[in-house]
């Protein structure tokens, strides 16, 4: 296939990438979130704009940028079906060789496609993940989560190499070939939160070779409106906690189906739940009533016994580290 160059850029003529915005009652970030993918200095872009059913201007946006930009395109579900659904309809619709998401409610930095493409091109990689950064408006700090998960730069790496990818749990600071995605039936649950986990472990393990790159290549916002907080700023609640926990077994399913549910993989899965995923919870649990108390124990001590190898004395600090936190704070 041709190759030429383009701003020191190495780029192939067809690689096009398909950029899903998945947007849900965020008429009050949505034009910088845009205006940032129009300043894209990697543009051989189609935009594929999804508006769930919003009731704040959300679609009246949508609609203006796809009527001011020919390769931006909207559409707009007839009920609200979660992010999940609008983004398995984007991996449908999208015309690209490569896939990107993002939320509305986001900033890419300038570089952020150029990046990432220009690693996937060079290397051959099927996915390319970066860097994030948090920020609201009196703070832009490294994420907490990312830091964990990204730590120097790689390329064509895989998984297992890799474990500590496991702390890089969202879809959208990557950029995922289609093909790769579409051949392997990869898409989100549905009806859950928590649904990248599972879907970017997927792509993942089935991926050929996996960019990793220390650039910062999206910028996540923090809420700072109590009454709009997105769904994973709102924590202690029951059913979110349980769908923490689904997401956690989801990835040891998929570990399983490739033979990596064993070694230094599977104790990083527990690793991250008592280093990240359960404490996550604990903040407001004194404020939880007994109920709440009996189930959040229940469900975590369940998943733990079912990691039948782990070594006895690792489940009893476990257990006692879960309920002396638990009964000592409520």
């Amino acid at each position: 296939m041709k190759i030429v160059k383009d701003i020191g850029l190495v780029k192939q003529v067809s690689n096009r990438l398909s950029v899903v915005v998945a947007c849900y009652n965020v008429a009050e970030y949505l034009p910088e979130c845009l205006d940032s993918i129009l300043a894209q200095s990697f543009n051989n872009l189609e935009v594929i704009l999804i508006d769930d059913c919003s009731d704040d201007g959300t679609a009246e946006i949508v609609d203006d940028y796809a009527q001011q930009h020919v390769n931006f395109k909207a559409v707009h579900n007839a009920h609200n079906l979660g992010p999940s659904a609008s983004r398995n309809l984007g991996i449908t619709l999208a015309t690209g060789d490569w896939l990107a998401f993002v939320d509305g409610d986001d900033i890419l930095p300038v570089r952020a496609y150029e990046l990432m493409m220009g690693s996937l091109i060079k290397s051959k990689s099927q996915v390319a993940t970066g860097f994030v950064r948090r920020f609201d408006s009196k703070r832009n700090k490294q994420s907490f989560l990312h830091k964990k998960a990204i730590i120097d730069d790689y390329r064509h790496a895989t998984f297992a190499d890799h474990p500590e990818l496991l702390y890089d749990t969202t879809s959208w600071n990557k950029i995922y070939s289609l093909p790769l995605l579409r051949e392997n039936d990869i898409t989100f649950p549905t009806g859950q939160i928590y649904e990248d986990v599972s879907f970017t472990l997927n792509a993942f393990l089935k991926s050929t070779g996996i960019d990793i790159l220390t650039d910062v290549v999206y910028n996540w916002r923090w809420r700072e409106n109590g009454t709009k907080a997105s769904f994973t700023q709102v924590k202690n609640e029951l059913p979110k906690y349980l769908d923490r926990i689904t997401s956690v077994n989801q990835v040891k399913a998929l570990l399983q189906a490739h033979d990596l549910w064993h070694g230094q993989i599977k104790q990083q899965v527990v690793f991250k739940l008592l280093d990240l995923d359960i404490p996550l919870f604990m903040d407001d649990i004194a404020d939880a009533d007994e109920s709440f108390v009996y189930q959040f124990q229940e469900t975590t001590i369940n998943f733990f016994t079912s990691c039948v190898s782990c070594c006895s004395a690792g489940r009893w600090i476990m257990f006692g580290w879960i309920a002396l936190t638990c009964y000592n704070d409520s």
